[in-house]
């Protein structure tokens, strides 16, 4: 069963209603999503932080004020008018007769010209069978006629795959009317003190030397029973792992002891058994130390 005329057109109307809305609204967000843009290409990068203070602030209060003043068109959107869409679908289907427009037209009463009138809208109804939509158009050229959206969007992809920073935290340090305090870094000692009965010194286990022994994946060897101890400062999370050599099986060495000092974090113990000791800040390794053991003999001459 085929759809009357009139119904296709209905159904018509309801389409191209809707397609002029949305092209309404595309482009009264032109400009709020531009500049959306804009903030999020200078937060990514880290430009904000690098200005003095409170020029990123005002930076960021200008922006804000500018994007709620770019939603004003959002506020005057309107559904089109069925004679203004009726008109859209004559000249988008090239009618010159009107015969979308003038389907409203009534005959005048007592004109005595009915079975015309009635042949005439038979006409324009056969007229409205296939009738072709029009889809939204950007209103590129009128929104940004010197094409600004192109550099606008090559540096907010640039700053979000190559820039350091955050939303979150680019709004939080512009917002900071004075310069934000560096962190501190986190800082590293460790040692081993062998047995007083072996004659041998201690051992600063984050020298540079040793750090290219380790860098090389060679292990620290040690005489059995060496005491082991570190101070880490300035760590957010601080916390030690015991693992045996090569696995993730944890080890339990003699005479152990962790704690918090004004210096910071610290852990000492006495390496009885062979085992690579991990330093870890959260979710962070600061430092692995890989210890193979060297076990005592009995003395002789």
């Amino acid at each position: 069963m085929t759809t009357p005329p009139l119904d296709r057109l209905r159904h018509a109307l309801r389409l191209q209603r809707l397609s002029m809305l949305a092209e309404q609204l595309w482009a009264a967000l032109q400009g709020p999503l531009w500049l959306a843009v804009l903030a999020c290409a200078l937060l990514w990068s880290g430009l904000l932080e690098s200005l003095p203070r409170p020029l990123p602030f005002i930076i960021l209060v200008a922006l804000a004020l500018t994007f709620a003043w770019s939603l004003r068109p959002l506020a005057k959107l309107r559904q089109p008018a069925a004679a203004n869409v009726l008109r859209k679908l004559d000249a988008v289907n090239g009618l010159e007769n009107r015969e979308a427009s003038s389907l409203g037209d009534q005959l005048v009463e007592g004109s005595g010209a009915a079975e015309l009138w009635e042949a005439h809208l038979e006409r324009k109804l056969s007229a409205l069978l296939h009738l072709q939509l029009a889809w939204p158009a950007s209103r590129w050229r009128n929104f940004d006629p010197l094409a600004l959206r192109v550099p606008i969007a090559i540096a907010a992809l640039s700053a979000f795959l190559l820039g350091g920073g955050t939303l979150s935290s680019g709004v939080i340090n512009a917002a900071q009317l004075t310069t934000p305090v560096p962190a501190k870094p986190v800082t590293l000692d460790a040692w081993a003190k062998p047995p007083a009965y072996t004659g041998k010194p201690p051992l600063l286990l984050t020298s540079p030397a040793f750090a290219e022994k380790l860098k090389a994946g060679e292990p620290i060897s040690l005489p059995e029973n060496s005491g082991f101890s570190l101070r880490l400062a300035n760590a957010a999370e601080p916390k030690v792992e015991v693992v045996s050599p090569g696995g993730n099986t944890a080890v339990a060495l003699a005479e152990t002891k962790t704690g918090k000092a004004e210096s910071g974090f610290t852990f000492e113990a006495r390496l009885d058994k062979p085992a690579t000791i991990r330093v870890i800040d959260g979710a962070r390794e600061v430092a692995s130390f890989p210890i193979s053991l060297v076990v005592d003999a009995p003395p002789k001459i």
